[in-house]
């Protein structure tokens, strides 16, 4: 665990898990949420396992065994709107388990290989827009050409970039 990392704290008495929501997770983050549990005494059984499932509860979890009662929560669960934490700990003799406990997950902002591409910081963008005035929504890089839309189909080339990784001026 970084000491920057996004606890989250879970607090397990007999088979109830119990999480404040005082931290809220932002979907798509990875090795950034911390999932760290206090435990009754009964759980003194090691090792001990977290399950994490998705939104839809029905999916196979994800498992993910404790070091120190803590780890990381798997990427592939941390998406809108909650994702479900579940603690198991087992030996030869005796399995004790917890009920589901959900985790709201907020939109993130991280859009992955869809992400587009716009100047560097400290570059300026002068929009001419035409008489009707379009309303700009998107931007991309589509092999190198610049393009935009107003409603997310229609996407029309920008005239007058020539080097899509420094837009001086653009007019179209």
């Amino acid at each position: 665990m970084d000491k920057n990392d996004l606890i989250l704290n879970f607090n397990v008495k007999g088979q109830l898990i119990y999480y404040q929501e005082k931290n809220k997770a932002a979907a798509d983050s990875m090795k950034y949420l911390y999932a760290k549990f206090s435990f009754s005494r009964e759980w003194d059984i090691s090792p001990k396992y977290a399950l994490f499932y998705g939104s839809d509860k029905t999916s196979l979890p994800i498992e993910v065994q404790l070091e120190n009662d803590g780890c990381y929560v798997p990427q592939e669960v941390i998406k809108p709107p909650r994702f479900y934490v579940s603690v198991y700990c087992a030996n030869a003799v005796k399995r004790i388990t917890t009920e589901k406990q959900a985790v709201s997950v907020l939109a993130g902002g991280y859009a992955g290989d869809t992400a587009q591409s716009l100047p560097s910081q400290g570059n300026t963008i002068s929009i001419h827009t035409p008489a009707d005035e379009t309303k700009i929504t998107q931007f991309r890089n589509n092999g190198g050409v610049a393009e935009f839309t107003s409603d997310g189909t229609d996407w029309q080339q920008l005239k007058g970039v020539s080097d899509i990784g420094r837009l001086d001026m653009i007019d179209f």
